[in-house]
């Protein structure tokens, strides 16, 4: 049985993730020999082809599906933020330089490709 009196809270599974996404972005620039074994790319084409999609794709993505959750925890008017951060306020500074990182990662998937 349920307390009608509990309090919600941001989805930290969802934050967890974009947090993690900027990690593998990251994460992807030195990862050099890596091979994803995608059929379209050629030479370090596939990291950061990879980068690219991890980072502006599911970045942005998981932006919406982290504030589509938050809106419908805060639509229940029992809704406690965390004492020590807000994901809501860092969630789309996190996605902006996540997203950035991907925008990168296609300059340089560019680059290598008109490069010999």
């Amino acid at each position: 049985m349920s307390n009608g009196n509990t309090v919600t809270r941001p989805p930290a599974l969802l934050f967890a993730i974009t947090c993690l996404l900027l990690l593998i972005t990251l994460v992807l620039f030195r990862a050099d020999g890596l091979d994803f074994g995608l059929p379209f790319t050629d030479r370090s084409g596939d990291r950061n082809t990879v980068g690219f999609l991890v980072g502006s794709v599911l970045g942005t993505a998981m932006l919406g599906a982290f504030l589509i959750q938050d809106n419908v925890r805060r639509s229940t008017m029992r809704y406690s933020d965390w004492s020590f951060l807000s994901p809501r306020a860092y969630a789309p500074y996190i996605t902006g330089v996540t997203w950035a990182l991907g925008v990168l990662h296609m300059f340089f998937w560019a680059k290598d490709l008109t490069r010999a």
